[in-house]
């Protein structure tokens, strides 16, 4: 059965995400609705992204994703048409499932296979409100017939961004923070892939505040408590975590909590104030 899930910093302090739920649960009486990440102050596109790219393989085919988060990113914009538009939203089928989004260049940092259409709406002020004034309405619309010519015409037209690939620079494999979750592990874009890549005799140094890495770990508790550790997560990126800690707080300097910018090295991996090197 498709499933309703919600991204969004919005947080349970106030009662913004409890009014979206009610209208979701009056309009669709019966509805498995799955926060599925929400109240982050610090969530961005870039993050967002990662969410879904990382979740959508456990969700049933025609479920649905409301993203509601800041339209905020530190991504270039390539060209003046890509630019977001807060007042226009869009419906996107992804790996047959839904996303409804605002048009603010998330949609162009999934990939290929989309298929998107522009939402079309009669009351500017349902754009103010629009996980409870629109969103619900456009979920319901496509859970009842999955037919979305229902709730906008079909466009090439949205939002664009560059995704922050990895890459090689000399001898240095360059990457960023992508994600960091509530236990402070922080998430680079540095795949499986491009790591081994990059050091195929499986030979590195990672040189944090206080730390010297240079092994790989399958399991968070294969290091005693304080400890830290690399490791490839579930999702296949390359995490930074320390066993009961946060890596976060203890390890990476605060400002790349803004910046989020590192470089990665095939024998070394280091760090410096305000950035890893």
């Amino acid at each position: 059965m498709p499933q309703v899930t919600i991204i969004t910093d919005l947080t349970s302090n106030d009662p913004y995400l409890g009014m979206a739920k009610s209208v979701l649960h009056r309009q669709l009486p019966g509805v498995h609705l799955i926060d599925l990440s929400t109240g982050e102050d610090n969530k961005d596109l870039i993050s967002v992204v990662y969410i879904l790219k990382s979740s959508l393989g456990f969700f049933p085919e025609g479920s649905v994703h409301l993203i509601a988060v800041k339209n905020t990113s530190d991504r270039p914009l390539i060209k003046p048409e890509w630019a977001s538009d807060p007042k226009r939203f869009l419906v996107c089928r992804y790996l047959s499932q839904w996303i409804i989004t605002p048009d603010n260049g998330l949609l162009s940092l999934l990939g290929e296979g989309l298929e998107i259409f522009n939402v079309f709406y009669d009351d500017p002020k349902k754009g103010l409100f629009y996980l409870r004034d629109l969103f619900p309405y456009i979920t319901a619309s496509l859970l009842q017939d999955q037919h979305p010519e229902n709730v906008g015409l079909k466009t090439q037209e949205f939002s664009r961004l560059t995704w922050p690939e990895p890459y090689v620079q000399g001898n240095v494999l360059k990457g960023q923070k992508i994600y960091q979750d509530a236990f402070g592990n922080i998430i680079t874009n540095i795949t499986k892939n491009v790591f081994e890549a990059a050091c195929p005799k499986g030979h590195f140094e990672v040189v944090l505040p206080g730390a010297v890495i240079n092994t790989l770990h399958t399991y968070y508790y294969d290091v005693p408590y304080g400890q830290p550790l690399l490791l490839f997560n579930s999702a296949n990126y390359l995490e930074v975590s320390i066993c009961g800690q946060s890596a976060a707080d203890l390890l990476i300097p605060r400002s790349i909590a803004t910046h989020r910018f590192f470089q990665i090295l095939p024998c070394h991996i280091l760090a410096k104030e305000g950035q890893l090197l």
